[in-house]
């Protein structure tokens, strides 16, 4: 059985609340360096709004701030536009507001041990044994946290970012930058910018497979033009497989991009 594994940003940024996650108990702000695309940036800011905790979210700055950044600073992060936008430029930014108030830092894509434990633990709630499994790579955390649920699988891993390396995985290197979207649309919600070129890639070599989604954040923009097709929020929600909620909170959010909410121009 060959099964394409879609990036669960949601699934992943709850393992703020799996028992493993110790090493955040007792911190009020949690503070993580994003690409400007990054799905990240919005998950961290959507769990840590349901704890009540802080998130801020240090992100290269652009002329026009990514739909995920604004989405991130509706659900209560604080944000951080830093320019030059080199990642590590970034990423040092984050690590000295650190250093100088005592939050939190969390490491790129989650990439700690007890994360890719519930990652294999997630991956495992699916009931499914299979033979090879591909997936998107940015940190490499997602495709660790498959490769110990199903350590006899055949894992593909398809780069999007930056040089990685998995241990046991084959990997792939899709041609265009992160920042670009994919050419190709899966036949489930996706981030253009990460498992959608995995998709690419799998499809090319093997057919469509089998794809498993627990949970996907769709952009707004998406969601919001096929709101304005059907206008019927119960017919969207059908088509994406996704709940009602998640569509009028989509709505919701487009409507006040549309109105003029962004984000406010600060500096890390």
């Amino acid at each position: 059985m060959l099964i394409m594994l879609a990036e669960l940003r949601h699934r992943r940024c709850k393992l703020l609340r799996h028992p493993a996650y110790a090493g955040f108990d007792g911190v009020d702000e949690v503070v993580y360096a994003s690409p400007a695309e990054g799905g990240a940036q919005t998950a961290l800011a959507i769990v840590a709004e349901q704890l009540g905790k802080r998130a801020t979210i240090f992100v290269a700055k652009r002329q026009a701030p990514h739909a995920r950044t604004l989405m991130a600073k509706a659900h209560g992060a604080k944000i951080f536009q830093v320019s030059p936008g080199y990642l590590s430029v970034v990423q040092a930014k984050a690590r000295a507001y650190c250093a100088a108030g005592g939050a939190r830092l969390a490491p790129f894509g989650f990439d700690l041990a007890w994360s890719i434990g519930a990652i294999a633990e997630a991956a495992l709630t699916t009931g499914e044994t299979p033979a090879e499994v591909w997936c998107a790579g940015g940190s490499g955390t997602l495709a660790r946290g498959l490769a110990k649920a199903w350590p006899r699988a055949r894992l593909n891993v398809v780069q999007v970012g930056r040089d990685l390396t998995v241990a046991g995985a084959t990997m792939h290197k899709h041609g265009l930058p992160f920042g670009a979207v994919a050419r190709t649309k899966p036949p489930f919600p996706a981030d253009p910018h990460y498992d959608a070129k995995a998709f690419e890639i799998c499809l090319a070599r093997h057919g469509p497979g089998k794809a498993v989604i627990e949970e996907a954040w769709v952009p707004t923009d998406t969601l919001y033009g096929a709101f304005e097709s059907e206008r019927q929020v119960a017919i969207v929600a059908e088509d994406f497989d996704i709940d009602r909620d998640a569509v009028n909170q989509a709505i919701a959010f487009e409507e006040r991009l549309r109105a003029g909410a962004g984000v406010e121009d600060q500096t890390g």
